[in-house]
């Protein structure tokens, strides 16, 4: 198996915008994309069968690549799992967790919106992050497991209008509590942060869009700095649908392997 200097993991492909983000900044790295759509939705799990899950990949990306520090590109798989890798692994990981932080900077009228599987949604680690950093704020949270489901399952191949469509009754639901900021708290949505962005600046008062993306990506290469000078970019999945995530891969312009060992 080649060596990987960053390995990022979803339960799909909700993570893939990170992994473009981390080649823009850093063009000539290796990397290896796992979308562990076996378990997929992670959103609907016990936080129990999250942690088991993650533990079981990581083992064998440990085992099998060696990479120099993994990324987990789920927001999900962040909440419910991050902790327990860190008191398990004496390795380097980066979580993706909701904005809310970044929000707080953002919003003028402390009126706030957060989308997220429903997993997210309910995890005690969210809830005490607005309680730390938005506890001037009021805070709607909305579990949005459908949109995610449709974004993994081709809503990304489907035109913009498609997209909005989408999008639209979910930001009409944050425009209607006078919210002017939305975090896309799963990693998934940020297929489509263009689209969100648009239908945002369209309400009566405009909503802004906020993520994780660049936060998520700058200390990433800050603890693990590129080293590579040859680009090497693969996508793998642990589930049968090999083809679909194939297909993925080409339309990212990634290879693909049929899985990790070795």
């Amino acid at each position: 198996m080649e060596k990987f200097q960053y390995v990022f993991i979803d339960s799909g492909i909700g993570g893939i915008p990170y992994l473009n983000y981390l080649l823009k900044l850093a063009p000539k790295a290796t990397a290896l994309y796992i979308a562990d759509s076996i378990h997929f939705p992670y959103g609907e799990k016990k936080q129990c069968e999250v942690i088991s899950f993650t533990l079981k990949i990581v083992e064998r990306i440990l085992e099998n690549v060696r990479p120099e520090i993994i990324i987990l590109a789920c927001n999900t798989m962040t909440v419910s799992a991050l902790k327990t890798l860190r008191n398990t692994f004496d390795f380097p990981f980066v979580g993706t967790v909701p904005a809310i932080k970044p929000a707080n900077l953002v919003t003028k009228n402390n009126r706030i919106g957060l989308i997220s599987t429903e997993r997210t949604a309910k995890d005690i680690y969210t809830q005490r992050l607005i309680d730390k950093f938005l506890n001037n704020s009021t805070v709607f949270v909305r579990g949005e497991s459908d949109l995610v489901e449709k974004i993994e399952n081709g809503l990304v191949y489907e035109t913009e209008e498609r997209k909005i469509e989408e999008i639209r009754p979910i930001i009409s639901f944050f425009e209607k509590e006078k919210c002017d900021t939305l975090i896309l708290g799963c990693t998934h949505f940020l297929h489509l942060r263009d689209s969100f962005i648009k239908v945002g600046k369209s309400c009566a008062i405009p909503i802004s869009i906020v993520d994780s993306l660049e936060g998520v990506i700058n200390h990433t290469l800050t603890l693990s700095p590129c080293k590579t000078t040859s680009k090497k970019v693969t996508l793998t999945t642990t589930g049968k649908e090999k083809q679909k995530y194939k297909d993925y891969a080409n339309r990212y312009g990634f290879d693909f392997i049929e899985d990790i060992q070795k």
